[in-house]
């Protein structure tokens, strides 16, 4: 049973992936883009970029498929740790805390 709810969620995750691959692959260039200037990030880093931009999904949840994409990407790695969103529409629920696994301290000059 426990192998085909992972399969169910891996199927979901790929289909919600693949019907939104351009804005998966705009969340990834944001994910990459915040992942070189700091140590950690979250969806609401990423989404507060994509408003700016106007970029929107049809489907929300692809972008946790660009955060997967990202780790296999091995720009990022979940911390384990999770952090209230600050967005109004998350309603303050737990998100995760990804580290960056590119991101170079400025060094002096």
């Amino acid at each position: 049973m426990k192998q085909e709810a992972l399969f169910a969620t891996e199927d979901a995750i790929r289909r919600v992936t693949m019907s939104n691959e351009d804005y998966v692959a705009e969340c990834v260039a944001v994910i990459q883009s915040l992942a070189e200037r700091k140590q950690t990030l979250t969806a609401d880093d990423v989404k507060a970029i994509l408003d700016e931009r106007n970029v929107e999904a049809r489907e929300p949840k692809a972008m946790g498929g660009a955060f997967r994409q990202a780790a296999k990407e091995r720009l990022i790695r979940n911390s384990g740790a999770f952090v209230k969103s600050q967005r109004v529409e998350c309603h303050s629920r737990p998100i995760a805390v990804w580290e960056s696994l590119i991101y170079q301290e400025a060094l002096p000059l």
